[in-house]
């Protein structure tokens, strides 16, 4: 870990135990058009020692907010600042793995985080929402800052055990708790969850997911890893795998640590574009039929109106260790009947279209190959589609609660198992998961 001398402006690479012996702080802040990195810093470093306790600005702006957050942290007595720009050398694959994973870390035993919001423009007359919004003077409204729509700012907001707000020009706006309301407003996050790190174990997954809905990150892959430290996760980052392949991999890395069940607890957004030539919802680079999506969600987006979703009810245990991942899909616990029933819809199948087949053997010597070749298309193009329809539906209850009703997900039986169906929405019942699970099949999307 590299920390800035407060004082000299010199950076050095110790152990993060020393840094928290020594007491640090932390600085979050929106990234600007040209951040000073770890390879440009040490070309001004005699620049803010010069300026060490002036108050003016300094050009660049990059610069100014390095200048400002040093001072802040100086008056707090802490000699060591960690600010993620200028302290992590990004041309090591490596070390940059190590920042990522241990980010969270790094915020929530640092002795104060300062927040620096650089489009807000604080005046002791605004308090709550007020004071955390930027005015946009041309048309006389006000939004929240920009800071609170960004990915990494997330992790910045929950971890650290005290978290101090400045506005553009370093003016003191509040405190993380004196500003709660404000906060819950404008986040979406419960008053219980903005106490610091060890309050957020006691979210679901689902309602951790939800936060991250509507935030953005420049790169895309960064939507997953910005949220590893929530949920204690460790990836290596693979920049270039694109943030449905990156979300993906977060969520199998929770399947093999947590036994969560709001995992699945998603909606698909009705808002996917459709491809009308195929009847299909597509949604990034995916271009996917409603049943082909299996049980994992796309994108945090699909989990933004899961945030209601506990998995503090009245649990039941699945037998044979519930869920786990395989190379080709999820190992999901049912109950014994379930192959039967897939295998038995199989045979059923397979009957009606050999008596189907039976009975046109006089048709086609009657009338010949070419002219029932293309009435049997449109037969068989009909016949397949009153199979979709008399395809068996069941409604799936997880370990997950809203409004103290169970989740369940509509299931669809298919030769081979079960799927999701019906992504769009899930169902609330007082029915209670079953114990009942002594088999396991595997689900997964299975592309036309």
């Amino acid at each position: 870990m590299r920390s800035i001398h407060t004082s000299t402006f010199e950076i050095r690479q110790a152990d993060h135990s020393f840094f928290m012996d020594q007491g640090y702080a932390v600085l979050s802040h929106r990234w600007m058009g040209d951040e000073i990195d770890y390879q440009r810093f040490a070309t001004y470093i005699g620049k803010l020692q010069k300026e060490k306790d002036s108050t003016n600005s300094l050009e660049p702006v990059e610069l100014d907010k390095i200048h400002g957050a040093c001072r802040i942290a100086r008056f707090a007595n802490l000699n060591w600042i960690w600010i993620d720009s200028c302290c992590i050398d990004k041309s090591s694959a490596v070390e940059l793995s190590e920042a990522i994973n241990s980010m969270f870390k790094w915020y929530a035993e640092a002795s104060t985080c300062i927040t620096y919001l650089s489009d807000v423009q604080h005046d002791n007359d605004s308090h709550g929402m007020e004071a955390l919004c930027s005015i946009d003077y041309a048309n006389g409204r006000s939004s929240p800052s920009v800071w609170f729509s960004r990915g990494w700012t997330l992790q910045e907001l929950l971890a650290p055990k005290s978290n101090n707000f400045f506005d553009m020009n370093w003016a003191f706006i509040g405190t993380r708790e004196s500003l709660i309301p404000a906060l819950e407003s404008i986040t979406g996050i419960k008053k219980l969850y903005l106490t610091g790190a060890p309050s957020l174990k006691k979210a679901s997954i689902a309602t951790k997911m939800s936060w991250m809905a509507g935030r953005a990150t420049t790169r895309p892959e960064d939507i997953a890893y910005s949220m590893l430290g929530l949920f204690g996760i460790n990836m290596v980052p693979l920049y270039g795998e694109g943030a449905e392949g990156s979300f993906m991999r977060l969520q199998e890395e929770l399947l093999r640590k947590s036994d969560d069940e709001t995992l699945f607890a998603w909606k698909m957004p009705t808002d996917c574009r459709q491809n009308p030539s195929r009847g299909r919802q597509v949604y990034g680079n995916l271009d996917l039929a409603d049943y082909e999506w299996g049980l994992l969600a796309q994108s945090p987006e699909w989990f933004r109106n899961s945030g209601n979703v506990t998995n503090r009810g009245s649990f039941v245990p699945r037998r044979f260790g519930g869920f786990k991942i395989h190379q080709n899909g999820i190992g999901v616990p049912f109950s014994k009947g379930v192959r039967a029933e897939a295998r038995e819809h199989s045979e059923r199948t397979e009957r009606e279209w050999i008596n189907l087949v039976v009975g046109l053997a006089g048709v086609l010597t009657i009338i010949g190959a070419p002219f029932t070749a293309k009435w049997l298309d449109r037969r068989n193009e009909r016949y397949a589609n009153r199979l979709v329809d008399q395809r068996i539906v069941r409604e799936w209850p997880l370990n997950a609660w809203e409004q103290d009703k169970v989740v369940h997900l509509c299931m669809q039986i298919r030769d081979y198992g079960y799927i999701r169906v019906n992504c769009q929405d899930y169902k609330l019942s007082d029915d209670k998961p079953s114990v009942n699970q002594v088999e396991e099949l595997v689900l997964r999307p299975k592309p036309e």
